[in-house]
């Protein structure tokens, strides 16, 4: 990477969050601090709560600050490297930050990101365990820091970082659950699952429980599926993702509408079975394309 740039400060601070987690020792606890004392710090907490707007990847081999390179990916934001062992961390900026715990009908972006970031890490060899909430804090002079030219620091959009690499088996789609899911895949799995489960449950919540309970029961299926992850997301950001899903459900959802759905697809079923007998393959051809067309049409 060049130095010979002007370059923008990597962390103005509206760019990361104004109380970061941070801290000086790998293993010393995460302390939430005022961005003036967390800048100042070793390692530090650059994406806003549910937001997205660094990709961060951490490499423990040496010579991986150029990876990217090694493998025929565009260049990083920044890298900051360990002297001792040539150990790195590696910033992607994005051009436009994604919401990585809102339900509210905006996962194309984040099953998008969760896709690339998984292609990045498996493609750059990252280790497993890396959370993603702090990282090397590149404006700290105890790391090496090679930053990249400005268009790297700006950002770049997921189409054009999805050029470098082969989302096919990365993409995490709906309906698809993935316990081994590393980074945002565990986000969309977590929705993907609890999504499910929550249309076909809350209306024993909406006639007899209440809210309260239901709220409840949300949070409990987002745990639930998190702890069954290698390395399960924290505590604050599943919390997160439950009330988005329960208060999305709960609020949308409407009983007198999926009544008369049901109603619909009974009597087109009784209809088809009247006309072709029980069981036949071609009810079934039938009713398959009736539910796909009547799904296109209520979306």
């Amino acid at each position: 990477m060049s130095q010979l740039y002007t370059q923008p400060d990597l962390f103005l601070q509206d760019r990361i969050p104004h109380k970061p987690y941070c801290k000086d020792f790998k293993d010393a606890p995460q302390l939430v601090r005022s961005y003036a004392y967390a800048i100042k710090r070793r390692y530090i907490q650059v994406n806003p709560p549910h937001l997205r707007v660094f990709m961060l990847h951490d490499l423990d081999y040496d010579g991986a600050a150029l990876a990217w390179e090694d493998n025929n990916l565009p260049m990083p934001a920044w890298a900051a490297v360990n002297r001792e062992n040539g150990h790195a961390h590696i910033a992607y900026a994005l051009s436009a930050p994604v919401l990585t715990a809102d339900y509210g009908g905006r996962q194309a972006a984040l099953r998008y990101l969760a896709a690339v970031e998984a292609a990045y890490h498996a493609k750059l060899r990252c280790d497993d365990g890396f959370t993603s909430l702090i990282t090397k804090n590149p404006e700290h002079p105890h790391w090496l820091t090679l930053r990249g030219v400005p268009d790297a620091t700006r950002g770049y959009d997921l189409p054009y970082l999805a050029e470098f690499v082969d989302l096919d088996k990365f993409k995490p789609y709906v309906g698809r659950t993935n316990p081994e899911a590393m980074g945002l895949g565990r986000n969309c799995t977590v929705f993907n699952v609890v999504s499910r489960w929550a249309y076909r449950n809350i209306r024993e919540f909406k006639f007899e429980r209440g809210i309260r309970e239901w709220k409840r029961a949300v949070l409990h299926q987002c745990l639930d599926v998190n702890s069954g992850f290698p390395c399960p997301m924290m505590l604050k950001e599943v919390q997160c993702i439950a009330k988005s899903i329960s208060n999305w459900v709960w609020n949308r959802f409407d009983i007198a509408a999926s009544d008369r759905r049901f109603a619909a697809l009974q009597a087109h079923r009784n209809s088809l079975r009247k006309t072709y007998g029980a069981g036949s393959g071609r009810e079934k051809n039938e009713f398959a394309e009736w539910l796909k067309n009547a799904k296109s049409t209520n979306r």
